[in-house]
């Protein structure tokens, strides 16, 4: 397996500083915003067991998944994991962002 790396914004803006020509025109915070996205989807997914079931989709699947969006919604509820919207713009771009 590979191990897997959720680069932070400052790090991904310092990259994008010293290896482009861009920069960054806005940044938003969306982390609380996918925690409650994650809690919408995890309760989504569990009121459509039957259909699941139907599917082949069995207990073992369902408790993955639970696992999975319940750690998920916990790290963005926490704030250990953060996601970002990022519009970066070439040096000839003057349009505003709004």
């Amino acid at each position: 397996t590979r191990n897997t790396n959720l680069p932070c914004a400052q790090r991904m803006s310092y990259r994008i500083a010293t290896h482009t020509d861009m920069r960054t025109i806005d940044l938003e915070d969306l982390t609380p915003h996918h925690a409650e996205t994650l809690r919408r989807w995890r309760k989504n997914f569990f009121g459509k067991v039957s259909a699941l079931e139907k599917l082949g989709y069995d207990e073992k699947f369902r408790r993955l998944w639970q696992g999975y969006l319940s750690y998920c919604e916990a790290g963005f509820e926490e704030r250990h994991i953060g996601l970002v919207q990022m519009v970066l713009a070439k040096p000839r771009f003057h349009a505003t962002v709004g």
